[in-house]
């Protein structure tokens, strides 16, 4: 009997968590390894580069994940065959929860988009273009599209060489945008919340970082800068204040 992969599933999807479960394979020769992959990207061919590393239990918690984040994940089964025979589960999509800020119009708690109301001076309105698959959410940096009619389309930026025409502001009735929908571009002179996925100091110039939707890290030669960082970020995952640079063109000498 060929070796088949069990099915996944997700349970208890918070904002910074999700319970993963994979059925068990079956066929081949047992026992199986197994190991998990996740990546932002659908369809993706689990690699090096992606995989979760000690993650090869048939169940285990997530706690890595960015709030309001389109996941998808995928575990690779190995059978102990003298020649093992391997097998892709099919994938999972999971949307992370979109953290809300606490209940204080004074002193709300950041999250991920959220405009700095203290500093909120272009924000424009665009479209989400009509090719895009799947969807995007607040704070994550975007390009606009071939379409020059109407309203301006955007889509999703995919590489940190990628021209960025503004980030998606936080709107709390819509946690994640998909084709057609309308949204609040925050561009040029604006202040907004973004992921910080590597330490920033104060001051630095920061580019967007593709792996992260809503992250940035600092700039690096020959790249095009998005923002100032206002906060310096101590660890990864943190919230950081970036005054908006774009859609000015500038490459990071």
């Amino acid at each position: 009997m060929p070796l088949t992969a069990g099915a996944l599933s997700a349970e208890n999807i918070g904002s910074r968590s999700v319970a993963l479960t994979s059925e068990a394979a079956s066929g081949g020769t047992t026992p199986y390894a197994y190991q998990w992959y996740r990546s932002t990207t659908s369809g993706f061919t689990p690699s090096g580069a992606n995989d979760l590393v000690g993650k090869t239990a048939l169940t285990f918690t997530d706690d890595t994940i960015v709030p309001g984040t389109q996941y998808y994940y995928k575990v690779v089964t190995i059978d102990s065959a003298a020649t093992p025979a391997s097998v892709t589960s099919a994938q999972l999509s999971v949307l992370a929860a979109q953290a809300l800020p606490a209940p204080n119009q004074f002193a709300p708690s950041p999250v991920l988009g959220m405009p700095d109301m203290r500093a909120n001076f272009n924000t424009v309105a665009a479209q989400i273009d009509g090719g895009v698959v799947g969807s995007v959410i607040a704070g994550q940096a975007m390009k606009y599209t071939q379409d020059a009619t109407g309203v301006p389309s955007i889509e999703p930026c995919t590489a940190n060489t990628d021209q960025v025409c503004g980030f998606i502001s936080y709107d709390i009735k819509t946690q994640a945008f998909v084709a057609l929908d309308m949204c609040e571009l925050a561009q040029r002179g604006n202040v907004i919340y973004l992921i910080a996925t590597e330490a920033i100091a104060r001051g630095a110039r920061v580019m967007i970082d593709p792996l992260t939707p809503g992250g940035v890290v600092t700039a690096t030669t020959g790249k095009p800068v998005s923002g100032w960082a206002l906060d310096p970020a101590t660890a990864p995952g943190e919230f950081i204040r970036i005054e908006v640079m774009t859609p000015a063109f500038e490459l990071m000498p």
